[in-house]
């Protein structure tokens, strides 16, 4: 849905990395003025993810956590799960 001036609406969407065959390939996050937007590829690595998703922990705050879909090969069937990551 578009705003009067044409825009897209503002969201609020928390840093988002999506990863393939073990890698980063991707990193969204919202900006100041509420647009999606991605970070450069030089941002891509495991170091600079970690500072970002621990920069303002307090206590044994979740940081992150990981979604995976996973295909038994026998029985064709979907399971999902989810992992949760603190700071250490």
């Amino acid at each position: 849905q578009k705003d009067e001036l044409n825009f897209g609406p503002s969201i609020n969407l928390p840093d988002t990395v999506i990863y393939k065959f073990g890698q980063p390939v991707h990193w969204f996050f919202s900006g100041v003025d509420g647009k999606v937007k991605r970070k450069h590829k030089q941002n891509l690595v495991n170091v600079r993810i970690e500072e970002a998703m621990t920069k303002k922990v307090i206590g044994s705050d979740i940081v992150a956590y990981y979604i995976a879909t996973n295909v038994d090969d026998e029985t064709g069937e979907k399971t999902t799960s989810i992992e949760y990551f603190d700071s250490e």
